[in-house]
């Protein structure tokens, strides 16, 4: 992916005077075309406001062939096909080349873009957490020949595999309830590697944010952390440990109130008042006072 972005930037054409170049030439253009007016006009006419009116319509004919308008919260990125060099464009007005490419697929939209997704990872101390979590990211005017040169899915699947490793690692520092209670601070702490992890990108070491913007094009603005709890997977297991217990409680508290009720009779009543089994297996003479018990043991 760096190699892709040097040989983009090899063919970046540089900002700095590439405007005043084609306004230069456009304005050069138009004078001679007006002057080309007003000789036809003199010369087929013999009148100069003929002239002058034929240059104008020549002007407004080539108008479009000089100039570029970038809508509002949008970028244009351009290619010279004499010099086959990129150009980058901001919303405004430009002036261009008649042989500057303009591609509608090149036009990017400069919106914050936020990407939402959920992820399991395991705390320190076993159980699996589920997290929600959401990062956005900007794509940057002076570096959208880079945004472009890769796509979409690309960037989005790069920036969220770098915060799932991040958040794995961290998750993994600490135990579950930990997690759970300290959404923000786990968040705080992704932010600040970002910024301070280093890395290195082209024969220097830079902070992990940095080398993402510079291989993506983007401004990475934000991780955020909706929530973290127990995965779904774990929950139902706890959820199947405590009514386990509580029925084998239930279970010991009838055995206590009614003398000769066996191990079996008892559970089988619990099951019974909590919906989990069947009246008919319960046609057993005695125990009609130990059924209507059970509710009172919830």
């Amino acid at each position: 992916m760096e190699d892709l972005s040097k040989k983009t930037d090899e063919n970046l054409e540089p900002n700095k005077g590439s405007g005043i170049k084609r306004g230069a030439f456009a304005s050069l253009t138009w004078l001679i075309i007006m002057l080309i007016g007003i000789a036809l006009g003199i010369y087929l006419a013999k009148n100069f406001w003929v002239g002058f009116a034929l240059g104008l319509v020549l002007y407004a004919f080539t108008l479009k062939s000089f100039l570029i308008i970038v809508p509002e919260v949008t970028g244009l990125v351009t290619l010279n096909l004499i010099t086959k060099k990129y150009r980058n464009l901001g919303p405004g007005m430009h002036f261009r080349f008649p042989w500057d490419k303009i591609s509608d697929e090149n036009f990017v939209s400069l919106e914050v873009i936020t990407k939402e997704f959920e992820e399991t990872y395991a705390a320190e101390d076993g159980p699996m957490m589920k997290i929600k979590a959401s990062y956005q990211y900007q794509p940057i005017v002076e570096q959208l020949h880079r945004f472009i040169a890769v796509n979409d899915k690309t960037i989005k699947e790069g920036l969220e595999d770098v915060t799932s490793s991040i958040l794995s690692d961290e998750i993994g520092k600490r135990d579950s309830e930990n997690a759970r209670k300290n959404v923000k601070e786990i968040e705080r702490e992704i932010l600040k590697l970002l910024d301070t992890y280093l890395v290195k990108s082209k024969g220097k070491e830079v902070p992990l944010k940095e080398k993402l913007e510079d291989i993506y094009g983007v401004n990475f603005l934000l991780v955020n952390l909706s929530d973290i709890d127990f995965s779904e997977d774990y929950q139902e297991a706890r959820s199947g440990v405590a009514r386990i217990t509580q029925f084998s409680k239930a279970a010991e508290v009838l055995k206590g109130k009614f003398s000769g009720l066996s191990d079996k009779e008892a559970t089988d009543l619990v099951l019974l008042e909590k919906g989990k089994a069947e009246k008919k297996i319960f046609q057993v003479e005695g125990l009609a006072d130990a059924v209507n018990a059970v509710a009172g043991i919830f």
